[in-house]
């Protein structure tokens, strides 16, 4: 779509939400209605803006789901996004056979087939009310889609994708309701080096330089 198309586009659309702001007899927007934002970011070829889902801490597990449905939604806009970014590079990928044949070709073009659909199955195992203010819930994970006809799970992985993945959430309590401030992770390869099984997800480290020239 050309810029000056574009511009047209994005022009009408703002002419029409204002002869509908100044109107008396405007319709009532529905709550599944598009909003003003949403309809210009598809104007200009964008993808849906992603929505917050209803946040409820009031509890430790009501606190966790609304994560999870925070995470979702995030998962679901780059899904969204990816799909829209890769109909516009189908030419340039399309390229490659020009260039690359084998192995090669290959390689470089599952780098451009990353639009990856999640769905996750979560599971609540248990609810530790540790004290007033600080719990953990242990939680199972798997991917509730599975791998591909042409995916091969190794080894090592297949009893996480067939039983599930293991997590503990640490909450605390904060007078604005529970946060969570810790995400571990159960380790097989900890336990066989004999170290502690609850890897921390997340860690705040200096960044580190990392070069890779894999892949030319």
């Amino acid at each position: 779509m050309g810029t000056n198309v574009q511009k047209k586009m994005v022009g009408w659309v703002f002419v029409a939400a204002a002869v509908t702001a100044c109107s008396d007899k405007a319709p009532v927007e529905s709550p599944n209605s598009p909003s003003l934002k949403d309809t210009v970011a598809v104007a200009v070829g964008g993808a849906p803006s992603p929505v917050v889902p209803k946040i409820d801490t009031s509890t430790p597990d009501f606190a966790l789901k609304s994560w999870w449905a925070y995470l979702d939604e995030q998962q679901e806009y780059e899904y969204r996004t990816c799909q829209k970014l890769s109909s516009e590079v189908t030419e340039f990928r399309n390229s490659l056979g020009l260039l690359l044949a084998g192995d090669p070709l290959k390689a470089r073009q599952s780098l451009f087939g990353g639009c990856q659909k999640t769905k996750i199955d979560r599971q609540i195992k248990k609810v530790h009310m540790e004290t007033e203010t600080r719990s953990v819930i242990e939680v199972v994970m798997r991917d509730a889609i599975g791998p591909k006809p042409d995916e091969v799970v190794p080894n090592y992985a297949k009893k996480g994708v067939e039983h599930g993945f293991q997590y503990r959430y640490v909450l605390a309590k904060t007078p604005e309701g529970w946060r969570i401030e810790d995400v571990l992770q159960w380790s097989e390869t900890a336990v066989v080096l004999k170290r502690d099984p609850w890897d921390r997800v997340y860690r705040d480290e200096p960044k580190r330089y990392f070069f890779n020239l894999s892949l030319q």
